[in-house]
């Protein structure tokens, strides 16, 4: 069983860490410059979005369920109406659990649908059925 015709609407927040406040080795491979500030990141997110780029393909649970996405101008593009449904999913697949090589699980949630809005539990959930 897979969802059919899927359509996310994700948010983000970027959160910028001044170069004083981050980890140590965390410029292994690159060099803070003067430059540094929120806006730089914002921006190269922006642009970088805007062209379809990404660091790797996005999937929605296992690596064959590729997902094809694009950054919305919601000044541009009016949002389609959220799902104003309220329903129980029943069983999904969460993740496989390779931990153990010799013995992989596949992991399952129940999701619940609240007003078109799914809760993904984190990975160490009791809401994880392993």
């Amino acid at each position: 069983m897979a969802l059919r015709d899927v359509r996310y609407r994700i948010w983000a927040k970027l959160v910028f860490i001044p170069v004083k406040d981050r980890p140590k080795g965390a410029f292994a491979k690159h060099q803070p410059g003067d430059d540094e500030n929120p806006m730089k990141y914002y921006k190269m997110f922006e642009r970088r979005a805007s062209q379809g780029q990404c660091f790797t393909q996005p999937y929605l649970g296992t690596r064959e369920f590729a997902a094809s996405w694009r950054m919305v101008d919601t000044e541009k593009a009016p949002l389609t109406p959220a799902i104003s449904e309220t329903k129980d999913l029943g069983i999904m697949l969460y993740d496989m659990d390779y931990s153990n090589p010799k013995d992989i699980q596949a992991m399952f949630y129940r999701p619940q649908m609240n007003n078109g809005v799914i809760i993904v539990p984190p990975f160490n959930s009791e809401e994880i059925l392993r």
